[in-house]
């Protein structure tokens, strides 16, 4: 993969990072994505499935794609850890800078979300994509 061709997949709107779970079989996830860290961060919550996925195998495929998840580019290859807790906050507000009101109206419906389901707060959790 191309230096180039990576930076250019941390400056587009959507990317489907597609993780694998223990039998091999490849799970995608469109996500959003910000230059972070000399790689590609995203953040997600993390009871999901792709960092469960993650703490098994680092290894990742990522490619452009739309909000759906339809690829718009070719699948390359990566590979992707979770973040220093500490480092959340910081990919957290670059995130926020980039999208703007989506990202607080996002923020805005989770917040909704555990208050009526009375939960905890799920943490955010941060990971930052490289190339192989």
């Amino acid at each position: 993969m191309s230096e180039t061709e990576f930076n250019r997949l941390a400056n587009v709107s959507y990317i489907s990072l597609t993780t694998f779970r223990r039998t091999g079989k490849a799970v995608s996830t469109p996500v959003w994505v910000v230059p972070f860290d000399g790689g590609i961060g995203v953040i997600t919550a993390e009871n999901t499935g792709k960092i469960k996925r993650l703490r098994h195998t680092s290894r990742v495929l990522i490619a452009e794609s739309n909000q759906r998840g339809g690829l718009l580019s070719e699948p390359i290859a990566a590979s992707a850890t979770i973040c220093d807790p500490k480092q959340v906050d910081l990919l957290s507000k670059e995130i926020s800078k980039k999208y703007g009101w989506q990202a607080r109206l996002i923020s805005l419906l989770e917040t909704l979300a555990r208050f009526v389901r009375r939960g905890a707060r799920e943490e955010s959790v941060g990971i930052i994509i490289r190339p192989e």
